[in-house]
Formats: C-alpha cells, structure tokens, sequence
C-alpha cells in the first residue's frame, strides 16, 4: 500500500493530462555580410610635371559595400529557451481526450505498470473537464483512480479511487495543474538523450516546482516531439518510464 501511496500522488501532482511540447532553441542563420570591392586608382600619368592625385571626397562611401541585414530575434514562445521558465498551461493543451498510454513506476527496486485513459469528464462543480483513469494492478487486485481535471487552466476539480468496488472520494494534492494555491514554476533544462521502452532519442528536460500552503513538490520530465504526454518522469526515487501510448 506504500507504493500505491506513492502513485496517488504522482498521479495529482506530476503529469499525464493535455498535450505536452518541447523542443530546443530554434538558432536564426546569420545573413552574410558583403565584401566590398575596392575602387581602383588610376595609373599616373608620366609627364614632366607629376600629375597631383584627386583626394577622395570626406565620408565617401565605397562602392558595393552593403549595410549587413539584422539578425532575426526567435519569436517568444515559438521555442522553449533552455533556462527559460513558463507556465504548466503554456506546456498542455488541457483538453487532450482519447489517448491511451501506459507507464512502467519503479521505486526501491519494485516495478509496477499503470494504464491511462482521458476522455470527456463533462461539467464538474460548474467547469467543463477531461477524465483521466488510471488503472493500477497489485496482488491480483485492480486499483481505479479517476481524476477529472479542467479543460482550461488544467486544475484538478474531483479525485476519486476505487477498490474491490468500493469508491473513496479523494482530494487534489498540490503541484502540477493541481490549481488552487500551487504555483509552479518550470524551467526548461534543456535537450537531452533519452531511451525508455516507448521511445528512443532527443527530448527536452524540464524542471518543475511546485509550493503551496501543503508543501512542496519537485520533480523532472522528458517531453519528446510529437508525443502528447511526457515520456519520464522522477519524483522522490520514483521514476515512471513511458512504455506504450496511442492518440
């Protein structure tokens, strides 16, 4: 029942609703500078008398020579600079339904699967939602976590878990689109090499943390491009690896 702890709250505290973009820092191409051609002077020509050389005229501009273009500036937002910190909701859609995922949790040694479902949640206490199921298996028993989260700003609006078809209503934890007092702060770590069973290459890193009057809560996670849901997480030694997704 620990690990199952664990899980709850990671699931209301990190991940796993909307669609999720990262990326590196788009670098502009710098525009060539001209190289200006040289005016040629003229041969003296030979006389008794030396023939004096014009003297070029004050600030004259040599023929050819450009005013090189400026350098495009990266529109805000368009690339995730590393270092740079945004919003959660900057970061999803919110409203990602019909996708199905599955992530492998290990902590302490101890590997656990966890299925994940989003579908519409309709109208919850007056907000339109997205439900996110979460099916869990230990020792022969399924564990039915249902989160309904909101469809614009991402906040948690219901929880509940169902065991041996008994339902517990349960209560949204701080962090991650959790709403409330939870300000999370996230900063983009950069890109990096990673290999989970679901995905193989680039992605970039991020680095949230959360606080609110309950405490506080750090974790990272890997996005990948065209992926809608993150493919790692790690939060307090427990680590979720993105095995299989579908959308």
């Amino acid at each position: 029942m620990k690990l199952f702890g664990i899980a709850v709250v990671l699931l209301a505290a990190a991940v796993l609703f909307g669609c999720i973009g990262g990326g590196g820092q788009t670098t502009p191409t710098p525009v060539a500078t001209p190289v200006a051609t040289p005016v040629h002077t003229p041969t003296p020509v030979h006389t008794a008398t030396p023939v004096v050389t014009p003297t070029p005229a004050t600030n004259e501009t040599p023929s050819g020579t450009a005013t090189p273009a400026p350098t495009g500036t990266p529109v805000a937002g368009a690339s995730p600079t590393p270092g740079g910190t945004q919003s959660w909701e900057s970061l999803t859609g919110c409203d990602k339904t019909g996708l199905g995922y599955t992530y492998r949790m290990t902590s302490q040694g101890t590997q656990m699967d966890l299925q994940y479902a989003t579908s519409d949640g309709g109208t919850v206490n007056g907000v339109a939602t997205v439900l996110q199921t979460t099916t869990m298996t230990t020792g022969g028993m399924n564990i039915v976590t249902r989160t309904w989260t909101a469809k614009v700003g991402c906040s948690c609006v219901k929880v509940e878990t169902e065991m041996m078809g008994q339902v517990t209503p349960g209560q949204c934890a701080a962090g991650a689109g959790s709403g409330g007092t939870a300000t999370p702060t996230i900063t983009n770590m950069g890109t990096e090499q990673v290999s989970v069973p679901a995905y193989t290459g680039s992605a970039t890193r991020y680095h949230l943390v959360s606080t609110s009057a309950s405490g506080s809560v750090e974790m990272d996670y890997w996005v990948a491009p065209s992926i809608n849901v993150p493919v790692k997480t790690t939060a307090s030694g427990v680590t979720m690896e993105l095995v299989s997704y579908t959308s």
